[in-house]
């Protein structure tokens, strides 16, 4: 009897799945299954047919037309929507229309967004149009008549898949970061880097890959998007290989240091920054640039050493300092384009530093708790 009450049970889930699924497809959404396709991975060298135009929509298609709801947020795509407002012959017209919105109903499918939820299907639908935008202006390197003969030629939904993969490419470069020899592929050890650029990393790991900005994130929308993650991970790249290879610190070797006098003391709330402000400090107490906790009896003489004043009175790092990181960084790094990132590594670093520890008045002694940026002995 309980097995007849399972298979029965099962039956009708079955029955149900396929009620629901052929109520959807009467209205143009596709199974789950099918839906997943245009988030699938294409090698962006995969050669782009021009000048041939598509042949047009089948009438009994184009009788049920592109839905206004997903045609009306074309804006959030500039260069896309600029070419498609170019197209004029109502054969195409009406082709690119039935194209758009057979690939939303797709992507809300895949997003698996109720129908009833308004809010998140307009999401999903500027989605696709942000998406849409990074795959024309991908292939067509911004070339508007290019663009124009692509659009033409090329089926909305693969111009969709080369705007995926573009952003698909940049979490193979941030998974290939965290498999590396600092990380050691362990997730965990993404807590050392300092907000945001945690948020940003974890945003590219996603499995639809996010751009992390101004405590937000939100979709890849443009090349210039896709350059600024990519600048980041080359950055994060650069600065682990930094550490490791100047100072010799590993998130193991921060998992085997003792803590217990020190402030912080737990590895988990060591940052990237800390690593680097506290190798600073040893450099200009001590004359030696390693990580290394600085006694908090030194902390008051290291910012009289590194600060001057500004006109409100707030410490700033002084320029002879940041000149000298500048000029050792170049004797130890010559590839220009590294060397910059560890120039931006340090002034985000010493921008943290003066918002800690600038507005501390002279002469006064600093309690460890209520600061950051340095691992201060106690």
């Amino acid at each position: 009897m309980d097995s007849l009450i399972v298979e029965f049970e099962s039956e009708l889930e079955e029955t149900g799945y396929r009620l629901r699924n052929s109520r959807l497809s009467d209205y143009g959404f596709p199974d789950f299954e099918e839906s997943l396709e245009i988030y699938q991975f294409l090698k962006l060298d995969s050669p782009v047919s021009e000048g041939r135009p598509l042949p047009p929509a089948l009438q009994e298609e184009t009788a049920k037309g592109g839905s206004p709801f997903y045609l009306a947020p074309q804006n959030e795509g500039p260069f896309f929507s600029s070419i498609l407002s170019r197209m004029k012959d109502p054969h195409e017209q009406d082709r690119l229309k039935q194209e758009i919105t057979a690939l939303c109903n797709k992507a809300i499918v895949a997003e698996a967004i109720d129908l009833s939820n308004i809010a998140a299907m307009e999401r999903v639908v500027k989605k696709v149009y942000h998406t849409l935008n990074l795959g024309l202006q991908y292939l067509s390197k911004d070339d508007e008549i290019k663009a124009f003969e692509i659009l033409r030629s090329q089926p909305v939904q693969r111009l969709f898949r080369y705007g995926v993969s573009t952003t698909l490419l940049l979490r193979r470069k941030a998974e290939s970061i965290l498999k590396g020899p600092w990380f050691s592929n362990d997730p965990e050890n993404l807590v050392l880097l300092d907000p945001p650029h945690f948020e940003k990393f974890e945003g590219m790991l996603r499995r639809r890959p996010a751009l992390y900005r101004d405590w937000n994130y939100e979709d890849f929308k443009s090349p210039q998007d896709l350059k600024e993650a990519d600048d980041f991970l080359e950055s994060i790249e650069t600065v682990v290989h930094f550490l490791g290879d100047e100072l010799k610190v590993s998130p193991l070797y921060l998992k085997e240091m003792d803590l217990s006098s020190c402030t912080p003391e737990d590895w988990r709330e060591i940052t990237l920054s800390t690593i680097f402000l506290t190798s600073v400090s040893n450099q200009i107490l001590h004359g030696t640039f390693q990580f290394e906790a600085i006694g908090q009896g030194q902390v008051k003489d290291y910012l009289t050493r590194v600060f001057e004043r500004n006109a409100q009175g707030k410490g700033v790092i002084k320029m002879e300092v940041k000149n000298g990181l500048r000029d050792w960084s170049y004797s130890i790094e010559g590839e220009e384009l590294k060397r910059q990132h560890l120039l931006a590594f340090r002034d985000f670093c010493f921008d943290l530093f003066e918002v800690q520890y600038g507005k501390i008045p002279p002469g006064e002694e600093v309690d460890p708790r209520f600061v950051k940026g340095l691992l201060i002995r106690k």
